[in-house]
């Protein structure tokens, strides 16, 4: 199999390419970006032999070009939502199938639309396949498989800001000239953006700071959580189409932070508002942002509400296994092009695989190793 890989020079590449190079199903690799002494470099730095060619990712027509003979693009180049949509067009132009990292429910919205064009194609496009969302929904739509009636189904995560990096380093390297990350862009997208939810089976946009919600993780602890600009609310239903309540909530640590950013306008362009944010966190004193020695790094459950046996249950799901990502996304790439039972057309992992066994098939990837159960499952009376 041969794959185009688009954002080549970011962070997930940095980790996809290599897991691509030690595919036994991937026989040639195809690196692109809009600077080709750029992907050179970035190749040289993992030690990988691809091809190098010139694309950019918002350009179809150049994408199509450098898909020639491929059967899968792999898109990592975008979290934005213009970026999926031209790159999924030049995998469709060019016949191959398609995966992406995006997290923007408008660029899934409207991909959601072309389903039929990828299904008369024969191709298949996985579209916002990461942790989250992508494994966030699929642990969502298990724990709903768990009860007999499913009435709603959240995914819940929390995360100490620090983990994004320390503002104050951030904010130095903005001012010298540094590129804001588009890891960055997501995380403020996140709380600024009004958020598709499903409630009373239907589907609207709340904005986050007016919709704060006191949750309880598994492990007991206590977050503050807005329903954030995820796309959950469009990829459950598809999977679990009679649940009339569906959200995304995060939170962040400290809790002022997600309201500095929820402070901000809906409107407001998102690089300029990850300026300022990161200049605003560096003006703060450090222990303000240091989280309590018993914090745990990241916290992810998914939780869904409804009946077994007539009784009122709650079944709450978290995963057990460390995976990343690129290995998500790899793994999505691989089976959509080689995989005959995967669904043709755009479809979210929810539809696509089990969960169980798909976390399998990423452990098979970044080559570790499963003990036990991947998820731990949690049933209670409501």
């Amino acid at each position: 199999m041969r794959v185009l890989v688009l954002g080549s020079t970011g962070r997930i590449a940095g980790l996809a390419i290599p897991l691509l190079a030690r595919s036994t199903s991937v026989d040639d690799i195809v690196v692109a970006g809009r600077d080709r002494d750029r992907v050179a470099q970035r190749l040289t730095e993992l030690d990988v032999s691809a091809q190098v060619a010139q694309a950019d990712a918002t350009d179809a027509s150049a994408v199509a070009a450098a898909a020639t003979g491929c059967e899968l693009v792999m898109n990592l180049a975008g979290l934005d939502d213009i970026t999926p949509l031209s790159a999924a067009e030049g995998a469709l132009r060019a016949g191959s199938h398609y995966v992406d990292i995006s997290a923007s429910p408008t660029a899934l919205s409207k991909l959601l639309k072309r389903s039929d064009e990828f299904a008369a194609a024969g191709l298949s496009c996985i579209p916002s396949t990461g942790t989250a969302p992508g494994v966030a929904g699929m642990l969502g739509t298990h724990a709903a498989s768990l009860l007999d009636e499913c009435a709603s189904i959240t995914t819940n995560f929390g995360v100490p800001f620090l983990r994004w990096g320390d503002p104050a380093e951030i904010h130095a390297g903005l001012r010298g000239g540094a590129a804001v990350l588009q890891s960055h862009v997501a995380a403020l997208a996140w709380f600024v953006r009004p958020a598709p939810v499903i409630r009373d089976a239907r589907l609207t946009v709340v904005r986050p700071g007016d919709n704060v919600v006191d949750t309880t993780a598994p492990d007991g602890r206590s977050y503050r959580m807005m329903p954030i600009y995820s796309t959950e609310a469009l990829t459950i239903p598809l999977a679990v189409p009679l649940t009339t309540v569906v959200e995304s909530r995060g939170a962040l640590w400290p809790n002022e932070i997600m309201e500095l950013i929820a402070g901000h306008p809906s409107d407001a362009e998102l690089e300029s508002l990850t300026r300022s944010v990161f200049a605003e966190l560096a003006t703060w004193e450090p222990q303000r942002l240091q989280p309590p020695p018993d914090y745990p790094d990241f916290v992810f459950w998914a939780q869904a509400d409804g009946r077994i046996n007539g009784r009122e249950r709650s079944v709450r799901c978290t995963w057990n296994i460390p995976f990343s990502t690129a290995g998500v996304v790899v793994t999505a790439g691989i089976l959509a092009a080689t995989d005959p039972t995967i669904p043709r057309g755009v479809h979210p992992l929810e539809v696509c695989f089990d969960l169980a066994v798909f976390l399998q098939r990423v452990a098979e990837t970044e080559h570790t190793t499963i003990e036990g159960s991947p998820v731990t499952v949690t049933i209670s009376d409501r």
